[in-house]
């Protein structure tokens, strides 16, 4: 995923702030982010799916058929998640990335619905076949 070179200037570590010195070994996670020696390294040995975002993400995907995890939403999901478990958002972005991933999650839930959950609706449609078939049945 990320790469290694040389400072060419000096700066600070993207993630967690230690300064750094032109030539020190540097890790980039990606394009912008760019971590100490220390920071490279971790990241370097982590999985992407290790953190606890994707592994709650994960979890709440366990609650859908298989073939949702493949789809884009479940995807954007984990891609989000893993960022966020990187440390690869910036503290002002954290809430909006957290919210997408709520709204994703909510969107799924709506189009695959968990068995035995009704909502009003199937209620009242229930409601009004049985008063249907009990009509039909008087009539006969």
């Amino acid at each position: 995923m990320g790469s290694w070179f040389e400072a060419k200037r000096d700066g600070n570590c993207g993630k967690c702030g230690a300064p750094v010195v032109t030539g020190e070994p540097m890790y980039a996670v990606r394009k912008g982010m760019y971590v100490c020696q220390q920071c490279g390294q971790i990241a370097e040995e982590l999985p992407p799916d290790s953190g606890p975002m994707v592994t709650s993400v994960l979890s709440n995907l366990d609650e859908f058929p298989p073939e949702v995890r493949e789809g884009s939403l479940a995807q954007s999901m984990l891609y989000m998640a893993r960022q966020l478990d990187m440390g690869e958002v910036a503290a002002r972005d954290v809430a909006p990335f957290i919210k997408e991933i709520r709204q994703s999650y909510m969107q799924l839930r709506a189009l695959y619905p968990p068995a035995g959950d009704e909502d009003e609706t199937d209620v009242m449609a229930k409601r009004r076949e049985e008063r249907f078939r009990y009509d039909e049945d008087r009539d006969r």
